[in-house]
């Protein structure tokens, strides 16, 4: 695990949440746009009208962002799976620090240490975790 690595973490979880906003909406858009075709006309199932090519365009779209979160979930996953593996006093400073976006200095306050001392554990602890994997 590196310290860059746990920075995105917070980012990494809005980006998520965001990009399962923008699929569903898309979803939504493509199958609007499919469904807009006149009933009983013939059909020689090529998309050859403007919307069924655009509603194709927007369920490609969608399946691109699908593949992409389930990268960042893999990514979280791993993160969380290192927290996970820590001692339950480094595991909260952790998840204050990189899940809940705390200053060094509430992370100190909140684990009766100095803000030096919290800053020294993480960076050991990374540092030894790098070393061993």
């Amino acid at each position: 695990m590196t310290l860059e690595k746990l920075n995105t973490y917070r980012a990494l979880q809005k980006d998520i949440e965001l990009d399962l906003q923008r699929k569903r909406l898309l979803e939504i858009e493509a199958y609007a746009a499919g469904a807009s075709q006149i009933g009983g006309m013939p059909s020689s199932h090529e998309p050859h009208s403007r919307t069924e090519q655009y509603a194709i365009r927007l369920a490609e779209l969608a399946k691109k962002l699908q593949e992409d979160i389930y990268r960042k979930i893999e990514i979280e996953i791993e993160i969380r799976t290192f927290f996970e593996s820590q001692e339950a006093p480094m595991r909260l400073i952790l998840k204050m620090r990189f899940e809940k976006g705390y200053s060094w200095n509430r992370v100190a306050l909140e684990a009766g240490m100095s803000s030096e001392a919290v800053r020294k554990a993480v960076y050991r602890m990374i540092h030894k975790y790098a070393k061993n994997h």
